[in-house]
């Protein structure tokens, strides 16, 4: 939202919001929620949400770079011009126990 009022970054500035097409934006969003290099802590990744923790995992973070359904675990990446989220919210990640959502980067 702080994006389409004009802001030239947001989350915490993390993110830049004048990517010049709407694939640019979705994969600066994912970067911004899971992999800011300056919030790195060892060999895992974070990102502005650095504080939320997987529940089954606490060291690591509940938000990641990542494809694949894990539980615990949200994962983000990037289809084309849409945020992909999938997450597992038991262990095993049956088709009951996960969520698929994607979210369009475009107006």
């Amino acid at each position: 939202m702080k994006c389409k009022t004009g802001a030239a970054t947001a989350m915490n500035g993390y993110l830049n919001c004048t990517a010049s097409n709407p694939g640019l934006f979705a994969f600066n969003v994912m970067q911004a929620l899971t992999n800011v290099s300056s919030l790195r802590v060892g060999n895992i990744d974070y990102g502005v949400l650095k504080d939320s923790k997987n529940p089954y995992d606490n060291s690591l973070p509940a938000i990641r770079s990542r494809a694949d359904y894990e539980v615990g675990q949200v994962s983000i990446s990037v289809i084309g011009t849409n945020l992909q989220i999938k997450t597992c919210y038991r262990s095993g990640c049956a088709a009951a126990d996960t969520s698929l959502v994607l979210i369009s980067t475009t107006d």
